[in-house]
């Protein structure tokens, strides 16, 4: 199995808990087993692949990669672009650095939380957070948008998919069942996405596409 390259730079500086857990609850895991059944990741997939627009010689940092399957498309997308992802869950980064690996692309993977990215400041041109940030809320959220905007260089770009309007149908219905236990999506459907993206203090920023579930993706600028 491929290593996954370790953080060189300083330990995380936060005292508080960090989101997500490290195991979720049962429930939990099972509004999200079901939510991927009937497409949840392939519709943020769609969205990040279609809105990121991503150069040649540019730096992407993937905020919260999980499994790695967008960050491989991104990867093989922009061949000549720098990638690389963050995610809490160090044996998801495996799974993640073993796929690159067998597809033939190199691919940074780091354990890291998007309120301590393991990164130095203005070191990337664009950011992804696909499907992450509604885990976060209040302090939490707010360190991942200083974060951001801290490893961002100047002029760069982040693209934001993640919950942001209601949605209706059985999709709908099981957002709303999520919702319950996941409080930010409440918080993206009452504001919308891209005022959370403004509350983060980024600017030019638009809704650029959705998709079902309520999923919204919003592309904002660092000044």
């Amino acid at each position: 199995m491929a290593a996954v390259p370790q953080s060189t730079g300083p330990e995380f500086s936060s005292q508080r808990m960090f989101m997500p857990a490290p195991a979720a609850p049962r429930r939990v895991e099972a509004y999200v087993d079901l939510l991927n059944l009937f497409g949840l990741q392939k519709q943020a997939q769609k969205l990040a692949l279609g809105h990121l627009a991503l150069k040649p010689g540019e730096s992407l940092l993937h905020a919260g990669c999980g499994n790695g399957n967008i960050t491989l498309d991104l990867k093989r997308q922009c061949p000549q672009a720098e990638v690389s992802g963050i995610d809490p869950d160090v044996q998801t980064l495996k799974l993640a650095a073993d796929r690159a690996e067998q597809a033939g692309f190199k691919v940074l993977y780091k354990k890291g939380y998007l309120q301590d990215i393991p990164d130095a400041a203005e070191r990337h041109d664009v950011i992804l957070c696909a499907l992450f940030l509604y885990r976060l809320r209040g302090q939490d959220r707010g360190d991942a948008f200083a974060e951001f905007q801290r490893v961002l260089k100047p002029g760069g770009r982040v693209l934001v998919v993640d919950f942001g309007t209601p949605s209706g149908g059985l999709r709908g219905w099981l957002v709303g069942r999520f919702a319950r236990h996941q409080k930010g999506i409440a918080d993206h459907m009452e504001l919308g996405l891209a005022e959370i993206c403004r509350m983060g203090q980024f600017h030019s920023v638009s809704e650029v596409g959705q998709a079902a579930f309520g999923l919204q993706a919003v592309r904002a600028v660092k000044k």
